[in-house]
């Protein structure tokens, strides 16, 4: 098992998410480190700690301002980058679409930056692709999910199931995807297995 260890920001801390309930995010508090509970809201400790524990080299950043279109955190994640040079990350910084060249985005290092176009903000099917001029990798699919289905902004892809989202990145040459059961983040009753299972059957 590969554990890929996620830093949520919102407003240049590090937030701690829990049921995709947003206005609840409190800032990280852990005992990741042993012995008592610490404050790790600030995303480069957190780093640190995910790093020395855990010796991880790809970490999820999720840019909370920039999905809920009220800022970025692009200065964050440029330091994250600088300041370990062996990680990667993946990054959801709310795309509604396949990044282009000139987009705004964490500057630094972009080789180790790995877009992730999530359901939550993408438009359309349509602009799922992987021919992205000057990036190194086809952008990761993020599938966000809840109990009852895709979790989406877009009329367009509101009808679409979970199982068709996925062969259809497939078909436009998307190699990974990443699923969130929004729901049950944090609550440490992990993902819905059999959910899980059927969605890796799909593609």
């Amino acid at each position: 098992m590969r554990i890929i260890p996620v830093i949520d920001l919102r407003a240049g801390m590090a937030v701690c998410g829990r049921s995709g309930e947003r206005s609840l995010y409190r800032p990280v508090r852990s005992r990741l480190l042993g012995g008592a509970w610490r404050d790790l809201s600030d995303p480069l400790e957190l780093l640190a700690a995910y790093r020395r524990r855990l010796r991880c080299d790809l970490i999820y950043v999720a840019d909370l301002d920039r999905i809920e279109r009220c800022g970025d955190n692009d200065a964050v994640v440029s330091r994250l980058l600088a300041k370990e040079e062996a990680i990667r990350i993946l990054w959801d910084g709310g795309l509604d679409g396949p990044p282009c060249p000139g987009a705004s985005r964490p500057g630094t290092a972009p080789e180790r930056l790995l877009p992730i176009v999530a359901t939550e903000t993408l438009k359309t099917l349509a602009d799922l692709s992987s021919r992205v001029p000057g990036a190194v990798r086809p952008p990761v699919l993020g599938l966000d999910l809840s109990e009852d289905g895709v979790v989406c902004r877009s009329s367009a892809l509101a009808g679409i199931g979970e199982e068709e989202i996925l062969r259809e990145a497939e078909r436009r040459g998307l190699e990974r995807a990443v699923l969130v059961f929004l729901e049950r983040v944090g609550t440490r009753s992990g993902p819905p297995l059999d959910r899980l299972r059927r969605l890796r059957r799909a593609a």
